[in-house]
């Protein structure tokens, strides 16, 4: 969870109401990051939006590189692990996923720097242990659990290079090229993660929801009586 409180933007140069903090500069590197994605996030971009001296920030930040792994933690750190608890363990992941998909998407370039980080930024283990130990309190193994959570991580990655579904330039035409695809708000990646959570509980004799699993087993039917 994010440790930031709501505060009121600073007035942009002349006196500053108030001393400047930490919290304020990781604010303004959020905002430069919202609107102009993670490459472009520099101590003198985060000078400007507070209307202050790159050296004052400097106060606060050794350089880009502290900005950007502080950047990536909050961001990650934003994503909402307290599904709800009442509903199926497939549920659960799957809100996982899509909130990943809702945070990250505000912040452009912030979900692939946190997924190459080599040892991986703490919020980063945060959200794949609570994949495991809902995949664990389903009834997997802790083996079984970890093989989920690396699947689904690999799923965001694609997800994370093409922003889009791809589909072969000889299907465009085809009506029924992204059946279940155009709907997804997540751009397939919540389709793509019903299939790993779908294909996952059968491969060790598990069944999923029908809110997660009925549209990918319904055309899997499909294709299996056109076979």
């Amino acid at each position: 969870m994010s440790m930031l409180g709501s505060k009121p933007a600073r007035t942009r140069g002349g006196r500053q109401p108030e001393p400047l903090g930490r919290d304020d500069v990781l604010r303004a590197a959020l905002a430069v990051v919202a609107r102009h994605g993670l490459p472009d996030l520099t101590v003198k971009a985060v000078a400007d939006e507070l209307g202050v001296t790159s050296p004052a920030v400097y106060h606060y930040v050794d350089g880009k590189a502290v900005l950007v792994e502080r950047v990536c933690a909050e961001v990650a750190a934003e994503v909402r692990l307290d599904v709800d608890p009442s509903s199926a363990w497939d549920e659960q992941i799957l809100a996982i996923v899509q909130g990943m998909h809702d945070t990250f998407a505000r912040y452009p370039g912030v979900g692939e720097r946190v997924l190459s980080f080599k040892g991986r930024a703490p919020a980063a283990n945060a959200i794949a242990a609570r994949i495991v130990d809902i995949a664990r309190g389903a009834g997997f193994s802790s083996g079984e659990a970890v093989g989920l959570s690396n699947a689904l991580q690999l799923v965001f990655a694609g997800w994370l290079l093409r922003q889009a579904p791809f589909v072969p330039d000889r299907l465009v035409a085809d009506a029924d090229h992204c059946e279940g695809v155009d709907d997804d708000p997540a751009g397939g990646l919540t389709t793509a993660a019903r299939f790993v959570l779908v294909g996952f509980a059968a491969s060790y004799g598990q069944t999923v929801s029908a809110a997660v699993g009925g549209g990918v087993v319904q055309r899997s039917s499909t294709l299996a009586r056109r076979q």
